[in-house]
């Protein structure tokens, strides 16, 4: 017998809170190796490379292990810096997803979704008015008709081992198709250059790109 699971997407419910963390989490690790990149290269860690070469030799007599701890330095101790600096950001970043219903689901011109596959939850996008985005960090806004504002999409996210399936692209339509049916003018939303595979499904389902210097 063949069982073919087909993705669902829904509105968040409370009893999703800790599984979208799981997957925002899980997208803050994946953006994390380019930035891992970025860093080896950077003038600050080609300097502390060569303060750990110039260590390691003051201690070690042999070349080749000097040269091996260097390497082993270098690259593990950027590694803990980024991975303890990503984990920093994502925990700093999340007061929302503490009360997502406060926050994305407090009247009819915001939303929050999931995209549901399996019985796990593997995705998630939002849609809060673009004007009322500094009512997530505390201040709640007065709620008005969004008619002429424009949309902001949040905390899109697919899980690792779920990507390339299409879920992606239902959570943006989802979302887009939201945005019509309360008038927005336009959808927003804010990228790095880290994520790369998000510019170009974002690009894909017809978003422009802008660069702010």
């Amino acid at each position: 017998m063949v069982v073919i699971c087909e993705v669902l997407i829904r509105q968040y419910q409370p009893s999703d809170q800790q599984s979208v963390k799981r997957v925002l989490l899980d997208g803050v690790y994946t953006n994390m190796w380019p930035a891992y990149k970025n860093a080896l290269l950077r003038r600050e860690a080609l300097i502390f490379a060569s303060l750990l070469f110039s260590m390691f030799s003051l201690i070690i007599d042999d070349w080749l292990m000097i040269i091996g701890a260097a390497i082993v330095g270098y690259f593990g101790v950027v590694y803990l810096v980024i991975r303890i600096a990503a984990l920093a950001y994502f925990h700093a970043s999340c007061s929302d997803l503490n009360d997502i219903e406060k926050c994305y689901q407090r009247d009819a011109y915001s939303n929050f979704w999931v995209a549901q596959f399996d019985g796990d939850i593997v995705g998630t996008v939002a849609i809060v008015a673009r004007e009322d985005v500094l009512a997530i960090n505390g201040a709640v806004a007065e709620n008005t008709s969004p008619l002429g504002k424009t949309a902001f999409l949040r905390r899109m996210a697919v899980c690792k081992r779920r990507r390339k399936m299409g879920i992606g692209l239902m959570l943006i339509e989802t979302a887009v198709n939201f945005c019509r049916r309360n008038s927005y003018d336009s959808v927003q939303l804010i990228t790095t250059q880290l994520q790369n595979p998000a510019q170009r499904l974002y690009l894909k389902y017809g978003f422009k790109s802008r660069v702010d210097l």
